[in-house]
């Protein structure tokens, strides 16, 4: 198949196929896709490895999809498994599955219920999780919202509002056992977190720094810094505070 314009890329069985521009890629069967790949949906229900980017305007994996480049769509739900070798960029994320990014990921919201790992930065205006992620670096967002099922760490945490608070997802529901699974404990690690309100729970951090600043049970911080109001669980560990 040669480069070009084409109306879908349908694939069913098993085989190679070049990449191009088309308006729909749907991915059924075995697939291995050489090139770059430009679509207005692409559904992986099978097993997709691609060595190019990948650039649409909806993406859904509910198989097994590797990118070998930068993958880039306003909308992506991922309900299966989805490997990034390159940075991750959009608008919408919604993780269901598993989803591993080389580099960086920045979208507009991401809402995570599964389980997400980044080598280096998350960025996004809202980013809410009730699954568990990794940051390599830092987070960085204008609000996180995070319900503690899973572990949960990054190198960084920033953001105006920071909400770090024990989850409630029940030991026999899909999530509870996959958390149990690979054991995992819900607990937010960070070196640092900062924000202007900051509510922590289950969270273990070296700095803690903000405006307005609650540390509840089940929490290790070394040094809290805030600047107006401070309200320390009794059952919290905290080595040093100090109004700055």
């Amino acid at each position: 198949m040669a480069q070009g314009m084409y109306s879908d890329m349908v694939v069913a069985g098993l085989g190679t196929f070049d990449g191009g521009v088309y308006d729909k890629v749907r991915i059924d069967g075995v697939a291995f896709v050489k090139g770059d790949v430009q679509c207005d949906r692409f559904i992986c229900n099978g097993s997709g490895k691609l060595n190019g980017s990948v650039s649409a305007h909806s993406m859904d994996v509910n198989g097994l999809a590797s990118f070998g480049s930068h993958v880039q769509a306003q909308q992506i739900k991922v309900c299966g498994k989805a490997n990034i070798d390159g940075d991750l960029l959009g608008e919408e994320l919604r993780v269901d599955g598993s989803v591993s990014v080389s580099t960086n990921c920045e979208m507009h919201s991401i809402d995570v219920h599964g389980r997400l790992s980044v080598d280096r930065d998350i960025r996004a205006t809202r980013f809410n999780t009730n699954g568990s992620f990794r940051a390599g670096n830092q987070v960085l967002a204008e609000s996180v919202r995070i319900e503690l099922n899973g572990h949960c760490e990054a190198r960084e945490l920033r953001a105006k509002q920071i909400e770090a608070v024990r989850g409630y997802v029940k030991k026999n529901s899909f999530l509870g056992a996959m958390f149990q699974a690979f054991g995992q404990q819900p607990l937010l690690e960070a070196q640092l977190i900062e924000g202007d309100s900051i509510k922590l729970e289950q969270t273990h951090a070296s700095l803690v720094r903000g405006r307005q600043v609650s540390i509840g049970p089940g929490s290790q911080i070394s040094r809290v810094e805030y600047s107006q109001e401070i309200d320390i669980d009794p059952t919290a560990i905290v080595d040093e505070c100090v109004q700055i």
